[in-house]
């Protein structure tokens, strides 16, 4: 059985599928693609409060943002989004682009001498019940790998306008990257002599075990 209309019902109750009026089945993102998991409190956001220099190449010494599941934590976490934006123009010729990096030897010890960022909830005024740290600063096991690349880069190809060839730009992982408890990774830079700045800020969802 089937009902024609719109449904409005409380949690945990059963009601019929919803179908149109031709006895179709109707299904609809409704409150968007990410509300419920905000709602269960299961969605966090951290950001870096203002610009830092991207780096130039890999490094243990992550001075970006870091994302870190604790051993023990009892979930796994799923980035869904990240973004970088510029916070200063370069002044001379660049080519830079921002990696995601991590250690992936399993055992691995926690970062170290961190620099914690506040962390809420996606669903602002709720208090957050997050496991998932974010840094600004951590020390990492080992020199990370690549594991993938951000869309964002900076391509500055003349010195004299300062022509750049990207300012900003957002990553829609949705799960693309997730963390194992024990595991970290970080976003870093990778490029010339001629050192970028900006700011990052990442979205993740925290799902059981």
């Amino acid at each position: 059985m089937a009902r024609a209309g719109a449904i409005q019902i409380g949690d945990g109750a059963e009601y019929p599928t919803r179908i149109g009026r031709l006895g179709d089945l109707v299904i609809s993102a409704a409150s968007g693609e990410y509300f419920e998991l905000a709602k269960q409190n299961r969605m966090f956001v951290a950001s870096q409060q203002a610009g830092a220099v991207f780096g130039t190449a890999l490094t243990a010494t992550a001075v970006t943002l870091t994302l870190f599941n604790p051993t023990g934590s009892g979930v796994n976490l799923s980035v869904i989004q990240t973004s970088v934006a510029l916070t200063t123009t370069p002044t001379a010729t660049e080519a830079h682009v921002i990696v995601y990096a991590a250690n992936v030897t399993p055992g691995q010890v926690a970062p170290t001498t961190v620099t914690a960022l506040g962390v809420r909830s996606a669903l602002l005024g709720q208090a957050p019940q997050n496991q998932g740290q974010a840094y600004s600063a951590a020390t990492l096991p080992n020199t990370p790998v690549v594991v993938r690349v951000h869309p964002f880069s900076v391509n500055v190809i003349s010195t004299a306008a300062n022509v750049v060839g990207s300012s900003g730009a957002m990553d829609f992982v949705n799960g693309g990257v997730s963390l194992a408890p024990g595991f970290a990774v970080t976003l870093q830079g990778l490029g010339g002599a001629n050192i970028a700045q900006g700011i990052m800020s990442i979205i993740w969802a925290e799902i059981p075990v």
